[in-house]
């Protein structure tokens, strides 16, 4: 018996209902996602969401009860979904793709931008407020890839302002490019977590 109540038993089933078509590579919470379009329908827990990305291509936003609250069609059914992470102060969602890019996302899941990681598979992300007071950056995404590197984007208050294409026209596709990006390697073979932990102010 999964559970003594027959309507979590009945979320239960429909969330295997309405799961992913294959392996789920990350998983992600949030806890401050609380909007008019993201609440309601009885699922209890505020503003808290899940958020799952797959090899299937799809990302999938839960309830706190595990009802499907609603499925991102990312549009990389022939790549799979390698990480997902949440970036608190800009309230936007990070999708890395195993196709060299990384989606993001607002805080009601509609697509914002996108931005080209070519030199590695992204397989891993994390995120942090910045914390230097002379930089321009407000946060910093970091991103794990198949090669052992990490490259840290440091995000300023515009970073979603569109990428220049070779002919000089702006791309209006929703492509973007962080200034100041950097790049190390850690590991000769693939980065599957990374993080920062702040109270030793390290990555």
């Amino acid at each position: 018996e999964l559970s003594q109540s027959a309507a979590a038993s009945e979320a239960l089933t429909g969330a295997w209902q309405s799961g992913h078509a294959d392996m789920i590579n990350s998983i992600c919470v949030l806890s401050d996602v609380a909007t008019s379009s993201a609440s309601g329908g009885g699922s209890g827990g505020g503003g808290r969401r899940y958020v799952t990305a797959g090899r299937d291509g799809y990302v999938k936003v839960w309830h706190p009860n595990l009802t499907l609250h609603k499925t991102i069609d990312v549009g990389q059914t022939t790549n799979w979904l390698s990480a997902c992470c949440w970036m608190r102060k800009s309230r936007r969602l990070a999708v890395a793709s195993s196709g060299f890019r990384i989606y993001f996302y607002d805080q009601s899941f509609s697509p914002y931008a996108h931005m080209d990681h070519k030199e590695g598979t992204p397989l891993c992300m994390g995120y942090t407020e910045s914390h230097e007071s002379k930089s321009s950056a407000s946060e910093i995404l970091m991103v794990g890839d198949d090669k052992g590197f990490v490259t840290v984007y440091p995000m300023d208050q515009d970073w979603g302002e569109p990428e220049q294409k070779t002919d000089g026209r702006l791309d209006n596709d929703g492509g973007f490019k962080v200034k100041k990006a950097t790049r190390w390697q850690y590991h000769t073979d693939w980065v599957t977590k990374v993080g920062y932990v702040s109270q030793l102010q390290y990555m």
